[in-house]
């Protein structure tokens, strides 16, 4: 059985802005309090993530695409229950400063319920969307 989570938000900044900020695959610390800081290894193409709530993420960088503001990596190693992981984030431009990120991502859950493992990822996302939003917000000077 597999699961995914798929979170949006509109954000009154330019999709160029926003990339320049979610683009930058060692940069979740900063957008993402969770995230204590990032480290990057294998020329890189992987990043593990050490949180403030202790722990490390590993993950691998699959996609990289900075035409199509898309970026696509997998967990490797982390307290999430999955087995098979896969998230994206693309960044539109929905006209002059403004824009709109998605945000998705397809998993097997491994030891857990399906619908915990969605709570999980659900939580992520919206936090992590509402701290990006904060973010840019503040850097355009709202």
């Amino acid at each position: 059985m597999s699961g995914s989570v798929t979170k949006t938000i509109d954000l009154p900044v330019s999709a160029s802005d926003v990339w320049a900020v979610v683009g930058d695959f060692n940069g979740l610390p900063k957008w993402n309090a969770g995230v204590d800081r990032s480290e990057l290894s294998n020329d890189g193409r992987r990043r593990t993530l050490y949180l403030k709530a202790g722990g490390t993420v590993v993950e691998d960088l699959l996609e990289h695409d900075n035409a199509a503001r898309r970026v696509s990596y997998s967990i490797v190693q982390s307290a999430v229950p999955v087995g098979r992981h896969k998230a994206t984030m693309i960044v539109h431009e929905r006209g002059p400063s403004q824009s709109t990120v998605h945000w998705t991502c397809e998993f097997e859950p491994k030891g857990a319920p399906l619908n915990t493992v969605e709570g999980i990822f659900s939580r992520i996302f919206e936090g992590g969307l509402r701290q990006l939003a904060d973010l840019v917000g503040h850097q355009r000077g709202q």
